[in-house]
């Protein structure tokens, strides 16, 4: 059992050594929700009235967010074995 634990040690700090050594691993994940937010959330919120759903009024910000933090997720996770090897 120990065994599993050191190699379970050394494949997280290869890993992490492989995620600084590229700065793109560490700004495109952040950067590409933080652009849908900022450019295309600011945009449609002005072009999408805010709904009311449930008796509250929930704007269009408040609709999108859930799926771009869901996507950002996906994304990352679908692509996090490329380039590790």
């Amino acid at each position: 059992m120990r065994l599993f634990g050191y190699a379970l040690i050394g494949t997280i700090y290869r890993q992490w050594r492989l995620i600084l050594a590229n700065p793109q691993n560490i700004v495109l994940p952040i950067l590409e929700p933080t652009v849908y937010l900022l450019i295309f959330g600011q945009v449609m919120m002005r072009l999408v009235p805010a709904m009311v759903f449930n008796g509250r009024t929930v704007d269009y910000l408040a609709f999108v967010v859930p799926g771009v933090m869901a996507m950002a997720a996906w994304h990352k996770g679908s692509n996090s074995n490329f380039g590790s090897h």
